[in-house]
């Protein structure tokens, strides 16, 4: 009888050593989606805002202008006592984000003229011709108006 409740004992032992394995070999599986689920959470918490925004927004409300392009765009009230780079590098960044945005606003504005065209000339309409003649482009003239604004086209 020793030698039989001893056995039970040992057997018992280890079913609960595999209980264990079986517990983190569990955890183990679910770690990637685990990962996956935590990341997204965590991830604001290592962001930094933005120094700029082309458009105003109720944290960046203060308005500056680009000295060559004369580009408007957005910083915190605290900019001054915050920033400490080199403003002619924050300058031609913002330049080039503000061309961005242009090129793609012309962009769109252009190929919205062309499906117009395409439009009134399948259709017949000299009314729809006429409305796409007079689409307005803003973004492409003030693109054109710009020093090396019709570059990169």
């Amino acid at each position: 009888r020793n030698l039989r409740s001893s056995s039970v004992l040992l057997l018992q032992s280890e079913g609960s050593g595999d209980s264990w394995y079986d517990n983190f070999s569990a955890v183990v599986q679910l770690l990637p989606i685990l990962i996956l689920l935590l990341v997204p959470l965590l991830a604001p918490l290592f962001e930094n805002d933005p120094l700029y925004l082309l458009n105003p927004t109720p944290q960046f409300t203060t308005q500056m202008k680009t000295s060559i392009l004369k580009a408007s765009y957005y910083v915190k009230p605290d900019f001054p006592q915050v920033f400490t780079g080199s403003i002619m590098k924050l300058e031609k960044k913002v330049e080039a984000e503000y061309m961005d945005k242009l090129r793609n606003a012309c962009n769109r504005e252009k190929i919205a003229q062309a499906n117009l065209f395409l439009k009134a000339k399948y259709s017949g309409s000299s009314q729809l011709k006429r409305r796409a003649a007079e689409y307005s482009t803003a973004s492409c003239k003030l693109l054109e108006e710009l020093p090396g604004g019709d570059r990169g086209r």
